[in-house]
């Protein structure tokens, strides 16, 4: 009878494997979705950078604007008065 404990010993064990692989394979999975979402993120511009740009951006047009268009300036000679 040793020979048929043998069987089904394997057998208990190919079926427990074959439940680890279904549960490995599905840890695969979720493990690929939040790679693929993380490189998503990644390929995304940074909020800093952003706020970066933008402040040069309007600092840019505000050097722009000539002074006398800018509403309440006080220029230099109506400062020194």
């Amino acid at each position: 009878m040793a020979y048929r404990n043998d069987v089904d010993a394997l057998a208990t064990r190919a079926s427990a494997l074959g439940l680890e692989v279904q549960t490995k394979s599905e840890e695969v999975k979720r493990a690929a979705a939040l790679l693929y979402e993380a490189r998503e993120r990644a390929k995304l511009p940074v909020l800093d950078n952003l706020a970066a740009d933008r402040h040069e951006q309007l600092m840019g047009a505000v050097a722009t604007v000539p002074a006398h268009e800018v509403k309440g300036h006080v220029g230099l000679q109506e400062q020194t008065k």
